[in-house]
Order: structure tokens, then C-alpha cells, then sequence
């Protein structure tokens, strides 16, 4: 599967990058403080240290290299994430958060499975912080790999509502769309 080669290549060399996302991510942990989350597409658990105030944390990816990455980080840095393997444009993980949540994730979802994404999220969510690129910017060197997606009318279409939105700065180029049920 292609799909499966591309990003088990970049799980390879996969780089922690835009510390400015995790300070908006935090700030808006902070104001939801949920009891339950799940990251979804959580690669190599860059975000894991942010939920250390989030009494249960599951985490999930399809890709096996970025799995084995986020548990070794898990382990070395003693934080506590039940990390599983899993395709969230195939089927809904089993269980139900208070919050779902997702960077970077949802961007890299070809158009034909994003409907499906979605709605197996809202299966297993009352909210979701969703922090992707947006309509407006398709970075040049993964055009392969990312696509544009209307999040406000994926996750309305799937009874949610807009409850908050922060447009980051231009150098920053992506959006946080906070949505409930």
C-alpha cells in the first residue's frame, strides 16, 4: 500500500516541530480540562506531555513504526497513554472520550475516506479540538500527501457545532477549530 510505505518512511526521521501549536493546544486543554481524550494520528507522541492533567488518555495511529515510537516514549518518559494501532478512516476505535483530538491527522487523509474519518470520530467523541491545515495552504513539498478539507461542514454534517475557532498567524498557517455535540 503506498500510503503505508509513505509515511512508514517518515516515521522514520519524523521531527518535532511548531512548538507555537502545542502553546495554543495547552491553552485550550486548559479551558476544556477533560476527564477522557484521544489523539487522533498521534505519530510519534509529540503531544503526549500536554495531557499529563487528563486523567484517561488512549492515543492511535495506523502506522506501526510511529505505534512502537509513541509507546517507546511512553515508557522512557513515564507518561501515561494507552497507545493502539489503528486506522480511524476504517473504523471507530473502540471505547468513548469526552475529547478527540487531532494534528496534523485529519490534513493527510485522501478526500475519498475523510467523510468516513469524521464520522467514526463522532462516534467516539462529545468534542474534538481539531488543528489541521485548512483550505487555504497546501505546503509544496507534501502536496502528495496532503489534501484541503472543510471541517466546518465535515463535522457539522456529523451533529457537531462550531463552539470556537483560533486562525493562527500566516507563518503558523493552520487553524484549531473547537467543536461539540
Amino acid at each position: 500500500m503506498e500510503w503505508l510505505n509513505y509515511w512508514s518512511e517518515r516515521a522514520k526521521a519524523y521531527k518535532n516541530r511548531n512548538p507555537e501549536s502545542r502553546e495554543i493546544l495547552q491553552y485550550y486543554l486548559t479551558q476544556i480540562k477533560p476527564d477522557s481524550l484521544i489523539e487522533v494520528g498521534c505519530g510519534p507522541g509529540f503531544l503526549f506531555p500536554l495531557y499529563k492533567n487528563v486523567p484517561a488518555v488512549t492515543a492511535v495511529d495506523w502506522v506501526p513504526l510511529m505505534v512502537y515510537k509513541a509507546k517507546q516514549k511512553c515508557e522512557t518518559e513515564n507518561l501515561n497513554v494507552d497507545v493502539r494501532q489503528h486506522d480511524i478512516a476504517e473504523s471507530a476505535p473502540d471505547g468513548y472520550w469526552q475529547l478527540a483530538l487531532t494534528r496534523h491527522c485529519l490534513m493527510h487523509i485522501p478526500p475519498s475516506r475523510i467523510e468516513q474519518a469524521v464520522k467514526n470520530i463522532a462516534k467516539i467523541c462529545g468534542e474534538t479540538l481539531i488543528f489541521e491545515w485548512w483550505l487555504d495552504y497546501t505546503p509544496i513539498k507534501d502536496t502528495g500527501h496532503c489534501f484541503l478539507h472543510d471541517y466546518e461542514k465535515l463535522f457539522t454534517n456529523r451533529g457537531f457545532h462550531l463552539h470556537n475557532r483560533f486562525d493562527c498567524p500566516a507563518d503558523v498557517r493552520q487553524t484549531l477549530f473547537w467543536f461539540k455535540k
